[in-house]
């Protein structure tokens, strides 16, 4: 993979789940590659054996990624991400890091979906993640957004799911319980 992937996508709605299409392909590539593998299961050791605690510190991790602007849709690679060849992880902005998130769940047998959020003229204007708990038949789509202590102006973890591109593509998610265990 290359450093930067630019990815032109139809507008509007169509447009947000073209992009959702693209982020989970480029997660399952990602998910699939050993060294971002054995990133993962490293992160997690400590975890449990739960997904939902696996999820949680795979959460926490992304979290902890340096929030960074970008001109335009550009995707990062996602080792530059997460540091795999580099000094230090790069980070990159909200579908770069959600893309790493989901790709990490992956890793973990853990159902992810890429959400993006959209204004009322069906505009996508965040990128967040939900995981589905349990892993082998999910009653509970959890939202995760991993940028939202680094990017407060993007903190939408109680907007309206009816403005989620991923309705398009799936059935509303069920009603989310107060906590968060991927937090």
């Amino acid at each position: 993979m290359t450093t930067y992937v630019e990815a032109p996508t139809r507008d509007r709605l169509t447009g947000a789940v073209d992009k959702m299409a693209l982020m989970e392909s480029m997660a399952e590539q990602v998910a699939d590659d050993r060294q971002f593998a054995e990133l993962v299961l490293e992160v997690v050791s400590g975890a449990g054996n739960a997904a939902d605690e696996q999820a949680a510190a795979w959460a926490r991790f992304c979290e902890g990624l340096p929030y960074r602007r970008e001109q335009g849709e550009v995707y990062r690679d996602c080792k530059m991400v997460v540091g795999i060849g580099y000094k230090r992880p790069l980070g990159g902005d909200c579908d770069d890091i959600v893309i790493v998130f989901v790709a990490g769940c992956y890793t973990l047998g853990i159902p992810a979906k890429v959400e993006i959020l959209c204004d009322e003229e069906g505009w996508g204007f965040h990128v967040r993640a939900r995981v589905g708990l349990p892993p082998h038949k999910p009653v509970v789509w959890q939202v995760v957004d991993p940028v939202w202590k680094s990017e407060q102006e993007w903190a939408a973890a109680e907007r309206d799911p009816r403005s989620s591109a991923l309705a398009a593509m799936y059935p509303q998610p069920k009603k989310t319980p107060a906590s968060n265990p991927c937090r």
